[in-house]
């Protein structure tokens, strides 16, 4: 089971498409704003395999609660995928 930060577009959309071309793997695909992510809500209709979750890269505790998530419905975590970059100014710098 991988999480896959960034991946409503870009490379993180191709990571998630590549890897769930197996549907013995389990990908979470992390993004802002999951209801206007199309093309991974088109994706995961094909594929079982997709979970779309909401990600924000720069907020720790929002970051825990999906690694608890995947850990709780998977039971493991096997590689995470950090796509995303963290917003600016999320680091304690501006």
């Amino acid at each position: 089971c991988s999480p896959v930060s960034g991946s409503n577009t870009g490379i993180g959309l191709g990571y998630v498409t590549w890897l769930t071309r197996d549907p013995a793997n389990i990908v979470y695909a992390g993004c802002r704003s999951p209801s206007q992510a199309t093309d991974l809500i088109a994706l995961r209709a094909e594929r079982p395999n997709v979970h779309v979750v909401q990600l924000f890269v720069g907020q720790d505790e929002n970051a825990r609660g999906v690694v608890e998530q995947i850990r709780r419905e998977e039971g493991r975590l096997d590689t995470v995928i950090a796509n995303a970059v963290r917003p600016r100014g999320s680091l304690g710098t501006h």
